[in-house]
């Protein structure tokens, strides 16, 4: 499967096991494993994520965002944090997806 450029250049794993990318921090290690594992597990690529409307993206992000505040309530923070780093994930996905949307209307994103 084809990743962007920036997914091909971070190491794969998670947590600690995300060693060695210059610059970038573990936490942002961990996001870019994440959307990697949405790639490869669920299918969720560039091109798939195009054929869906970029309301259903950020309703997702929203529904994963309401997940970790539930978790974040009842002091379930492990799961809080998992959550939050699955959000980024998806939210980068629709980052990306509005991105495209840009382009095909001339526009350069920021």
């Amino acid at each position: 499967m084809n990743f962007p450029a920036v997914y091909s250049s971070i190491p794969r794993g998670t947590g600690s096991e995300c060693e060695g990318a210059a610059g970038e921090t573990r936490l942002f290690q961990e996001i870019i494993a994440e959307r990697r594992r949405q790639i490869e597990q669920f299918g969720h690529t560039a091109e798939a994520d195009r054929a869906l409307p970029v309301h259903q993206l950020v309703r997702h992000v929203q529904q994963q965002m309401q997940g970790a505040s539930d978790y974040a309530l009842t002091n379930k923070h492990e799961l809080t944090r998992r959550y939050l780093v699955k959000t980024m994930a998806t939210a980068l996905a629709a980052i990306e997806r509005i991105d495209f949307e840009l382009s095909k209307e001339g526009e350069n994103p920021k």
